[in-house]
Formats: C-alpha cells, structure tokens, sequence
C-alpha cells in the first residue's frame, strides 16, 4: 500500500499516533520492545494528545473514535473508564 493510502484509510486517531511515533522516531515494534513503563508513559501521552486534538466533540455519536482507538491498539491498557474521559 503507498504512503497516501495508507494515511487516506487511518483513523484520526490513528494518524494522530502515528504522527506522533514518527515525531519522536518510534515505530510500534519499537515501541513493543520498550520497558513497560516506558510504554505506559508514552501511551499515555499519545492518549492525551488525541484527547487534546480531538476534544471529545464526537459525544453525540456515542464516542466511536475513543473506543476504536482502544480496539486497534490494545498495548494502550487502559481502563474503560479513561477511554471515556477521552470523549468528554
């Protein structure tokens, strides 16, 4: 798949960790093969980046995004109370 499918087709959640592993040149094996605390603290600050871009404005909808972002990375072990924290 070429660069632009690849980003036409990613969530916004998605492109927002994506572009953030990118930022710090990290790819998710790498990530994988960090200390779990390392994982846990840059998961972390992903979350709060697409928490801040994303502003949970998607309530009315019942939060979809929140909840895929979970599915398509579960390494993010996050309780279920803090993926909806995302969405308000």
């Amino acid at each position: 798949m070429d660069e632009f499918a690849k980003w036409a087709h990613m969530t916004p959640a998605e492109k927002i960790r994506a572009q953030y592993l990118e930022k710090y040149n990290l790819t998710e094996d790498s990530l994988k093969n960090l200390p779990p605390a390392e994982q846990k603290a840059i998961n972390d600050q992903i979350t709060a980046e697409i928490k801040q871009q994303l502003g949970g404005n998607n309530q009315a909808d019942g939060g979809g995004e929140a909840d895929s972002t979970a599915a398509a990375y579960p390494s993010l072990e996050l309780p279920r109370n803090d993926i909806k924290a995302i969405r308000s």
